[in-house]
């Protein structure tokens, strides 16, 4: 009779049917009887007739055979029937397509219930003739699965048996896998009973027959497997021939086929979440932990290596433990296991091992799925962490590298030796490669290469997750800064990476680390560890807004000091948001210039030696060009730079040590040219002005020390010198200010301040602003002159203050002296010689507010108030001006002649005065405000103030001015008549 496949799946749907309600308490083996029986019966067929197709899977039963074996056997037939069916409908669809025709649907796909007909006969041939035969540990044991399956009475077997039927039922599942449609069934849910069946088949440790020598019985054979063998189920001993055993080799071989043969086809994240499941994972029975046997173990871990080592086999495993709905937050014991498989390793050659899995790890840096890319790129960052905390040669070589690969072709590495660098191309490589006549347009790098490598490093190096340690950027360090010198002011999408690459490294160096790295990324400087970018190469922009790397037609350098100093400040500006790498920049460049191996340093040292009666002017002029370089110009540029960075001002306040050692060099260095004995210079030529801002900043440091109560041991090493430049320097002011600070250091900050610092500031802001080159925003010589005139005239009239509060203060008792606490007005006089302008402004409001409110300080001390108001008339800048014009206005009372005259004098003079400095809008404004002043002054002070208008007027008269001017005056004077006539 010819079987279709509805007979077939019918007959496979009453043999796996369940007990009837009547027979519903019937015993099982009374169950599986009948069903075969009816099952046969829809067949047509007999027991015998089963024979034939069973024997071509070595498999078999006999009338004695158990019912659980004859279900298994039957079931089998029918299967194997059902795939030889399916291939027939197969085949002879093929032969009837003609080449034009479309695509017909597959004929042999089933439908829902016949799969599931299908699926339940699998599950019984793998419960009652796979699972009973398999040793302990391996796979997943009936009793694990079921607990009902723990009343079912076991069978009574031999080993010899036991291996008949596993070895049968796996040929018959095998031979099934070959059709697709039922391959699917197997691989849906029997798929580990399947490899666990072929690896014990292929690998289980064999008695050896006593006429075998050992050497050529099996290798993975153990005495515990072994011995578990030797005796059967009824307690007689198993005796190995040596037929039996040439048999059991030659099907051996047979099932290793197999198995190795559905490892390669299959899905390989599946096959290897098997072999990791059949490998390591102990199965629960009752409470006990039944651990997987030696030699299982063994034959697994080939099998693993050698699906890693494959294309793509660490992305497969990383699918094979973390599924897609892998949580990279709460999963980490799964990314764990991951790491610990990929690096671990089982083979003997472990470099070809490594060179193998590091490469598959760097390309999962840049999976294009963008739904895995989060877990690739976290289990790489793993793997690279790892590798490099425990095989850091490996990872330098096959991984870092590699990723910088594009950044290595810029340099020069010829030097470096054969032990580094030697798996990746370098340039005198790529350049020995190309033709002369196209070097000049030889692209070293290309634009995507140089972008994906950067992306790659900035994964490693910036992303959150795992970060490798910054300091393994330090050869590359260079590269990456001169690319960033190149790309800074561009719209390159690489920028941000790159300065976060170069933030990374830089926060990640130590101290001294970070001086090595500002010599080389400012001055070029040749650093051990770090490579030097080839003179023969070039960045140039791509196409799509990224970098390419083009060889030069004429070597070149492209390292500028003063540029490169301009882009490290902004790069630490930008980014450096604790400080501490701005603050090491000021240390380094503070330890530059004092360095006694530094060019200003040895400019010094000559100087001292130099013989004037020897060395005419133009060879001074030249040592003193040659001395100072373009290092040292760089270093003042940059410390006059970052001296206004806030978070230098906090870390010196914290430790002015640094700053110390700094003052200390100068001031060494003007005391012994001060105390030097020479006939053309004395020390009235010394160069007061630099004294001067070194004073400022150590009275600063000073103050910020008093303040926070610091350690004043570092301070002890500059009084000597500060006592020596004040015994020897002439400027009088200059000698009150050193004297006052060596007090200061001395006492601990006990000694209260004078004015002499405030006037020396002012001064030193003054002869600051005369030298260009120290200056960022410079301003004409004819305007530094001028203010210099202003400066030198409001100093001589705070003088005469000076000197009355010094006496006043020192006729009061001694225990206000002590005070640290200055008064309103005291402090207000202080301030007005600031030399920054809203400090100086606010002063002065301060001042018309003590005189107005008649305070008694400020009263005593209003002559020279005045004077300070009066000096600040000539000043240019609008807002010191109109304080000036209404501290007038208020002490208008006390001084009303002068006060009136000063104010009609400049109502009358604006025009002329502010035509240079001002617009026509804001003179305008200006006048407004003043003439504002002039009717309040008048209002307050009633008919006192007519006899100087009138002097006024009559001068204004014969002085002949235009007829505006008449006009404006008038209008003035009718207003002053109204005001006074209401008075």
């Amino acid at each position: 009779m010819e079987l279709s496949v509805n007979n077939l799946c019918n007959a496979l749907s009453i043999l796996v049917k369940p007990a009837d309600k009547d027979n519903a308490t019937g015993d099982l083996h009374d169950i599986l009887e009948l069903n075969i029986n009816n099952a046969l019966k829809s067949l047509n067929i007999s027991e015998h007739d089963t024979y034939a197709l069973l024997q071509t899977v070595n498999c078999s039963f006999s009338p004695n055979s158990g019912v659980r074996w004859k279900f298994v056997c039957v079931s089998l037939y029918i299967l194997l029937s059902l795939k030889k069916c399916l291939s027939e409908k197969i085949s002879k669809c093929k032969v009837k397509e003609q080449p034009g025709e479309a695509q017909q649907p597959s004929v042999d796909i089933l439908s829902v219930s016949q799969q599931k007909t299908i699926r339940t006969c699998l599950q019984f041939v793998i419960s009652m003739g796979v699972l009973p035969s398999l040793l302990p540990g391996v796979g997943i044991s009936l009793a694990a699965r079921s607990t009902s399956a723990q009343k079912l009475k076991v069978e009574e077997l031999v080993i010899l048996e036991k291996y008949e039927r596993l070895s049968g039922v796996t040929r018959g599942l095998v031979a099934c896998f070959e059709q697709p449609s039922l391959r699917s069934l197997i691989l849906v849910q029997h798929l580990g009973d399947l490899v666990a069946a072929l690896a014990q088949l292929s690998f289980a440790p064999l008695k050896k027959p006593a006429s075998v020598p050992a050497s050529s019985a099996s290798s993975s054979s153990s005495p515990t497997a072994s011995s578990s063998s030797k005796q059967d189920s009824s307690g007689e001993e198993f005796v190995m021939t040596p037929e039996l055993w040439g048999r059991l080799q030659e099907e051996r071989s047979y099932f290793k086929k197999c198995f190795l043969s559905l490892i390669n086809k299959l899905y390989q994240p599946l096959i290897i979440r098997e072999l990791i499941l059949l490998h390591g994972s102990a199965r629960s029975k009752h409470g006990v932990q039944s651990s997987p046997p030696t030699w299982l173990k063994r034959c697994c871990i080939p099998l693993l290596v050698q699906c890693l080592i494959k294309p793509g086999g660490v992305s497969a495993l990383v699918r094979a433990i973390c599924d897609t709905s892998c949580d990279i937050g709460t999963d980490w014991s799964k990314l764990d296991t991951v790491v610990k498989v990929i690096l671990t390793v089982h083979v003997q050659h472990a470099e070809q091992y490594y060179k193998n899995i590091c490469s598959q790890i760097v390309e999962m840096l840049n999976v294009g799925d963008r739904t895995q890319s989060q877990l690739y790129t976290t289990v790489s960052l793993l793997c690279m962490k790892a590798l490099c905390t425990e095989k850091p040669l490996m990872f330098e070589r096959y991984v870092l590298d590699v990723l910088m690969n594009p950044l290595l072709l810029c340099c020069n590495v010829s030097r470096h030796g054969p032990t580094f660098y030697r798996e990746v191309p370098l340039l005198s490589q790529k350049v020995s490669s190309t033709p002369l006549e196209a070097q000049e347009d030889c692209i070293v790098v290309s634009e995507d290469e140089f972008s994906k490598s950067i992306n790659s490093l900035h994964k490693c190096f910036v992303t959150d997750v795992s970060t490798l340690p910054p300091e393994h950027l330090f050869s590359v360090a260079s590269v990456l800064f001169l690319l960033h010198l190149k790309i800074r002011q561009s719209a390159s999408h690489l920028k941000t990476q790159v300065e976060e690459l170069l933030l990374k490294f830089l926060s990640g160096c130590n101290q001294k680390q970070l001086h090595t790295v500002f010599n080389a990324f400012l001055f070029g400087d040749q650093v051990e560890g770090m490579l030097e970018v080839s003179d023969r190469v070039e960045f140039a922009f791509g196409s799509s807004g990224g970098i390419e790397v083009k060889l030069r037609k004429e070597p070149n350098k492209d390292l500028c000091s003063e540029e490169a100093g301009d882009c490290l400040v902004e790069l630490l500006e930008k980014g450096d948001k604790k400080g501490d790498v701005t603050n090491s920049l000021f240390v380094f460049l503070l330890r530059l210039l004092s360095d006694p191996k530094s060019d200003l340093a040895l400019l010094e040292s000559e100087r001292s030696k130099l013989n004037h009666e020897l060395l005419d002017m133009e060879d001074a002029v030249i040592l003193n060009i040659v001395g100072r370089s373009e290092r040292n110009i760089v270093a003042v540029k940059l410390l006059a730079i970052l001296a206004e960075n806030p978070s230098v001002h906090d870390k010196l306040t914290e430790d002015p040590t640094h700053v110390i050692f700094f003052v200390q060099y100068l001031l060494e260095r003007d005391a012994n040219l001060l105390t030097k004995k020479d006939g053309d210079h004395g020390p009235e030529d010394h160069d007061t002005e630099s004294l001067f801002m070194i004073l400022m900043v150590l009275s600063v440091v000073v103050n910020n020390a008093s303040a926070r109560h610091i350690n004043w041991e570092p301070f002890k090493r500059l009084v000597e010198p500060l006592r020596i430049i004040r015994d020897n320097v002439m400027n009088e002011e200059l000698k009150m200010f050193t004297d006052e600070v060596c007090n200061k250091i001395v006492s601990h900050g006990i000694v209260q301040r004078s004015t002499t610092p405030r006037m020396c500031s002012s001064a030193t802001q003054s002869s600051a602003t005369n030298k260009p080159k120290n200056e960022r925003h410079g301003k004409n010589l004819s305007h530094i002159e001028a203010t210099g005139v202003k400066r030198n005239t409001l100093s001589n009239s705070i003088k005469e203050e000076g000197a009355c509060m010094k006496s006043s203060v020192s006729g009061k008792g001694q225990g206000k002296s002590d005070s640290k606490k200055e008064s309103r007005c005291k402090q207000a006089l202080f301030d007005v010689c600031d030399p920054l302008l809203p400090v100086r402004g606010h002063a002065l409001i301060e001042l018309a507010k003590l005189i107005s409110s008649s305070d008694k300080e400020a009263q005593r001390h209003r002559n020279q108030i005045l004077r300070i108001f009066q000096e600040n008339l000539k000043h240019e800048d609008s807002f010191i001006y109109l304080s000036s014009i209404n501290g007038l206005a208020v002490m208008a009372n006390v001084f009303p002649n002068t006060v009136i005259k000063a104010l009609v004098e400049e109502y009358e003079e604006m025009r002329s005065k502010r035509k240079v400095t001002d617009n026509n809008n804001s003179s305008a404004e200006l006048k407004m405000k003043v003439g504002e002043v002039l009717v309040r002054v008048t209002k307050s002070l009633g008919t006192v103030i007519v006899k100087v208008l009138l002097v006024k007027k009559k001068r204004t008269r014969s002085m002949r001015r235009g007829r505006k001017e008449i006009i404006k005056l008038q209008n003035l004077w009718c207003e002053v008549q109204r005001s006074g006539s209401t008075i």
